[in-house]
């Protein structure tokens, strides 16, 4: 058994100005959000698992690596 937490990235369909600690998702067949969202890369934390209330599904590979290459950069300071 792993941890009991799980690290989150949380989303918000107030949209910004693009950046790199903000990378914008649309809706899709596998990524299942209701409207565009912005990824908040500077609020990531981490959370109880039992706290999470439904999986939104994979990111595609684009969306992926922008949201990668933010964390990095984050994480570079």
């Amino acid at each position: 058994m792993g941890s009991p937490g799980v690290v989150i990235v949380p989303l918000t369909t107030r949209l910004d100005d693009a950046n790199i600690l903000r990378t914008r998702l649309s809706p899709s067949e596998k990524l299942k959000i209701e409207k565009p969202s912005d990824v908040l890369l500077d609020q990531i934390h981490t959370l109880d698992r039992s706290l999470l209330l439904r999986d939104l599904g994979p990111l595609n590979p684009t969306d992926f690596e922008k949201v990668e290459r933010g964390v990095r950069f984050l994480l570079s300071f």
